[in-house]
């Protein structure tokens, strides 16, 4: 039988790599007093930095997401809606944030890389608009507050990651 598409299997060093990415997201979600801002209406989750990691090997998808959902496992009472809608909205969100805003990750504004700038905002409107719904249809909480809210604490978080991650990303070569 002959196959017209490519099949990629990780090796075992790429799922160790994917392993690492996804526990460092999980510790700087959980890890007091960090878990403390990770969830509710005032969310600066500072493991989304991590979403930019993507953008040098898309292998990193699969790290992040996993870390979302064994971090959102401690989101208390809301825990399973959490870890289906909160999960899904970081793979969505960084599949389509590294699929619309890759090739310009070698351009800049100032000292922000510009892919990282326009994911930023992508992930700030569209991500937390998922997030704030599903904060109205468990605690029927203000749908505009709470978006306003978690988008304002999401771009901040991501706007000091896009700093850090890209400084990093010259001097680690972060596409392996």
């Amino acid at each position: 039988m002959n196959k017209t598409h490519a099949t990629h299997r990780f090796s075992v060093a790429e799922i160790a790599k994917i392993g690492l990415v996804a526990a460092i997201y999980v510790v700087l979600t959980v890890m007091p007093p960090l878990n403390n801002l990770a969830y509710g209406p005032l969310q600066f989750r500072l493991s989304e930095i991590l979403n930019f990691l993507p953008f040098y090997n898309k292998k990193y998808i699969w790290g992040v997401t996993l870390g979302c959902f064994v971090s959102n496992l401690f989101s208390s009472n809301i825990a399973v809606v959490d870890m289906v809608v909160g999960t899904g909205q970081t793979l969505i969100c960084l599949l389509i944030g590294v699929w619309l805003f890759d090739r310009y990750k070698k351009q800049y504004f100032g000292p922000f890389n510009r892919a990282f700038v326009y994911f930023a905002v992508f992930d700030a409107i569209f991500g937390m608009a998922i997030i704030a719904a599903e904060l109205l249809l468990v605690y029927k909480t203000p749908f505009f507050f709470m978006w306003g809210t978690i988008a304002a604490g999401e771009f901040l978080v991501l706007l000091i990651g896009a700093l850090i991650i890209d400084q990093l990303g010259k001097r680690i070569d972060l596409t392996k």
